[in-house]
């Protein structure tokens, strides 16, 4: 299966987590933003930013404090109660080593948008990643 085809299913088996997890999230007394969906409708009158979605997220690069890429989002991690606890990012190509995945704790990540783009940082440092795959 080719990388874009592989991206396109996770990125499905994601928001199909999300919307089964919906009636979970309902029920919550946590305080929701964001875009709300109380009923099927067409998915361009749902207002959305860039993190909103994770077909936006898989893919999206990621930068260490000081605007350094240090790779791009593969996968978003849920737990059982189907929030986010983190992400795995690509990082071979940018820290110098082969093709390495690692996992990023959601509390070291900060989202915003830039320019109307999903700017993700990381307060991690390039030496903390490279730490982490010598482990």
């Amino acid at each position: 299966m080719n990388t874009t085809a592989r991206n396109s299913l996770r990125a499905a088996a994601i928001t199909i987590g999300l919307v089964a997890a919906a009636p979970a999230f309902a029920a919550s007394d946590a305080v929701t933003t964001g875009p709300q969906i109380a009923e099927v409708v067409p998915a361009a009158r749902v207002a959305t930013k860039p993190f909103n979605l994770a077909s936006k997220i898989v893919g999206a690069p990621v930068f260490i404090i000081g605007d350094e890429q240090v790779g791009t989002v593969s996968d978003i991690v849920l737990d059982d109660a189907h929030d986010m606890v983190g992400i795995t990012v690509d990082v071979g190509e940018y820290v110098g080593v082969g093709g390495t995945t690692v996992a990023i704790p959601a509390s070291e990540i900060t989202w915003s948008e830039k320019d109307g783009d999903l700017q993700i940082v990381t307060s991690l440092a390039a030496s903390d990643i490279h730490e982490a795959l010598a482990n």
